[in-house]
């Protein structure tokens, strides 16, 4: 006995604490029914009310009481039903689908039960409550930026993710990564994880995965075997790779006010930029995404040109994430400037081919063509009196 009514104290509390109005409504209920119950045990043993003439006015009285609570029940209730139809119309939501409604209604139903638990825990296990509001942050976070028609993951979930994303947009992927020679050179875990996602689409899918690398020239001078190593080992994977140097990059380039550090799908279906507070996003292509995608693409078609190195397979696939042949047929004419350029600065012909200034066709050929590199871009910030 004792244990049930610790149990219905419990209860009271909670509804104290959280909902009153529901307090006072079960409390009335209550004593309504237990006065019921005692005026008619009292009729029946003969003891009477100087109020009442007989229990039958006492009924009348229960009845109206009980009459005007479900009066005022009804109205109030009614006035939830249309609180909630005016938020469905500020959200634009006028007619909700079935399986939308089934989802709201297991949603809310779930949301009640873990609201019980968690005010339960309170008292058994103090911990809880704190994993429930970080996981149901991170979720609402999730689903907002999803209305959006964006992705954003801690950067812990980015290779599943990528994968993911990689599996329904197999075309292509074009990448261009600034200053992370260290990233690739070591292949800790999580770089492991992300490159490989980008080799099995290669394999399985036979998607073409290309990725542009801006290094500094320090790097390819006092770093070169690291170099060496990133791009043979993507070269061996068959993913196609460019060489930007950080240092002769064009200032239209770097005026555009975007890191060039990003990634395509199929061209211009989602981009994802680099990563920021340890997060991952993926922006996809919708009526308000279309036009910041446009500007990865156009920073991307600036980069193109700005590749001294590449390897054949970036040579083969290049044009694909360029868009329509006017823009294909712009950037290669940048190029070919660009290299005719080089050479009437040097005085000599150093291309390779005519769009991109060396080639390197095998994996075996790129530490020799990477030593190239420095020397040619060395020779010409010498003709052109740079530092």
């Amino acid at each position: 006995m004792s244990k049930l009514i610790g149990m219905l104290m419990s209860a009271f509390k909670d509804l104290f604490r959280h909902q009153p109005v529901e307090l006072f409504e079960t409390l009335f209920l209550l004593l309504v029914a237990l006065g019921g119950l005692f005026i008619a045990v009292f009729d029946v043993v003969g003891y009477t009310f100087s109020v009442f003439k007989n229990a039958g006015d006492v009924t009348l009285v229960l009845v109206g009481l009980l009459a005007l609570h479900f009066c005022i029940e009804r109205f109030t209730v009614m006035h939830r039903v249309e609180r909630r139809l005016e938020f469905l119309d500020a959200v634009g939501a006028k007619d909700i689908p079935p399986k939308m409604k089934s989802m709201v209604n297991s949603f809310v139903g779930s949301h009640v039960k873990l609201q019980e638990l968690r005010s339960r825990a309170n008292h058994e296990n103090v911990h809880f409550p704190s994993i429930v509001d970080k996981i149901l942050n991170e979720q609402a976070r999730q689903l907002r930026d999803l209305s959006k028609g964006k992705l954003n993951v801690p950067s812990a979930q980015k290779a599943n993710i990528n994968r993911e994303l990689m599996k329904l947009y197999v075309k292509r992927f074009d990448a261009v990564s600034e200053d992370d020679l260290e990233y690739w050179a070591e292949m800790k875990p999580d770089a492991a994880a992300y490159f490989n996602v980008g080799a099995e689409a290669v394999e399985k899918r036979d998607t073409v995965v290309t990725r542009i690398f801006v290094f500094a020239l320090v790097d390819l001078i006092t770093h070169a075997d690291k170099v060496v190593k990133v791009l043979v080992k993507h070269q061996r994977a068959g993913i196609g790779w460019g060489v930007v140097v950080q240092e002769e990059l064009d200032g239209e380039v770097t005026s555009v006010g975007i890191t060039p550090d990003f990634a395509l799908y199929d061209g211009d279906r989602a981009v994802s930029p680099k990563d920021t507070d340890k997060r991952f996003e993926a922006i996809f292509a919708t009526r308000e995404n279309n036009r910041k995608i446009s500007d990865y693409i156009r920073l991307y078609r600036l980069l193109v040109p700005e590749c001294w190195l590449v390897n054949k397979r970036f040579v083969e696939h290049y044009s694909g994430a360029l868009g329509p042949n006017e823009s294909i047929e712009a950037v290669r004419k940048k190029c070919e400037r660009n290299n005719k350029k080089l050479n009437d600065d040097l005085g000599r012909v150093v291309t390779e081919d005519k769009v991109f200034v060396l080639v390197a066709s095998k994996p075996e050929e790129v530490r020799d063509k990477v030593n190239l590199l420095v020397k040619i871009v060395n020779e010409h910030r010498e003709a052109l009196g740079k530092d």
